[in-house]
């Protein structure tokens, strides 16, 4: 099982804000902040993208989430076949 963390990379004087997108055995990848969206849907918008990307995210799991002390997001997929 793998597990994704979504961290918030704030405006710099060059970049707006936007998410990195980490997981163990992958490269990071960098989405920019969709301000139509409240934070916790964009952060997960972003997750799922790099899910379906990377690792082949089929309709037999469900995305879960949580939010570590230091502020990031952390996202799973759970199988739901019984």
């Amino acid at each position: 099982m793998k597990a994704l963390q979504v961290r918030y990379l704030g405006p710099t004087n060059h970049n707006g804000a936007r998410w990195k997108v980490m997981c163990d055995g992958f490269k990071s990848k960098t989405f920019g902040r969709d301000y139509a969206l409240d934070h916790d849907k964009d952060a997960r918008n972003c997750a799922e993208e790099f899910f379906k990307e990377n690792l082949r995210w089929s309709q037999n799991y469900e995305l879960v989430d949580g939010v570590l002390p230091n502020g990031d997001y952390v996202f799973c997929l759970v199988n739901t076949l019984n």
